[in-house]
């Protein structure tokens, strides 16, 4: 797997006060995960494909649940080092433009548990 920099609880780089530190084994694959589900569709110049339709999409009310919940589900799968998906709950707030996903999911390090506001 791609070697990370460990981001703190702002998301922003960790830095201990000497060093940035790298994120290892569980940890990358959650922190690889949040990073894809606040990644918005439209947002690298050299592929607009990638990416949750978070501006298009995902808060417009015409647009099934489920087919939401899918995008969602199918951006745990393909991220580097998930295998299965065991759990996966997801709630949006239309009003203030915000989501909740929380997750549970079979990794090649063993079961981690993620939880990404968006």
């Amino acid at each position: 797997m791609p070697t990370d920099i460990l981001l703190d609880e702002n998301n922003d780089l960790f830095f201990d006060g000497r060093d940035f530190q790298l994120v290892k084994e569980a940890l990358e694959v959650v922190q690889s995960a949040s990073i894809r589900f606040r990644f918005i569709q439209t947002e690298w110049v050299f592929d607009f494909t990638i990416g949750i339709p978070w501006l298009s999409e995902m808060f417009a009310t015409e647009i099934s649940y489920e087919r939401k919940r899918q995008w969602l589900i199918d951006t745990l799968q393909k991220t580097i080092g998930v295998k299965t998906v065991k759990e996966f709950k997801f709630s949006i707030d239309p009003v203030n433009r915000g989501a909740l996903v929380e997750f549970i999911a079979n990794t090649v390090y063993g079961t981690i548990e993620g939880s990404v506001a968006i």
